[in-house]
């Protein structure tokens, strides 16, 4: 399934608003925008925008932004938050609060430029 672009295009623009320049990777069956190695926000292949919060303010989030969280089986994922568009620039906000609280990620092997094991 496509990923609108449309919704990623709403996303890009709420990240250009607030002067982050992201990193676009297509993860999660959809594309997600990453700060220093960290997922801000993204679309999945539902057009749901996801938001990276603090999980332990998670379900106040969630209430907040009228978002459910990410689950993988029976688990609700507290730190992953699924919206609407029609939220994306409180989502963005509330993502970029949390993820400019994170170190920057440190840099893979492969983007070092080193060569993998065999």
């Amino acid at each position: 399934m496509a990923v609108d672009e449309g919704v990623i295009g709403e996303i890009r623009a709420a990240l250009a608003k607030r002067n982050v320049v992201a990193e676009e990777k297509r993860m999660f069956g959809g594309m997600c925008f990453l700060l220093d190695g960290h997922m801000v926000s993204g679309v999945t292949s539902k057009d749901q925008v996801m938001a990276r919060v603090d999980p332990e303010k998670g379900p106040e989030l969630a209430r907040l932004l009228n978002a459910q969280p990410m689950t993988q089986g029976a688990r609700q994922m507290w730190g992953f938050l699924l919206g609407s568009v029609d939220d994306v620039n409180v989502i963005v906000d509330a993502s970029l609060a949390y993820v400019r609280t994170l170190p920057p990620k440190a840099v893979s092997g492969k983007k070092a430029g080193k060569k993998s094991r065999s």
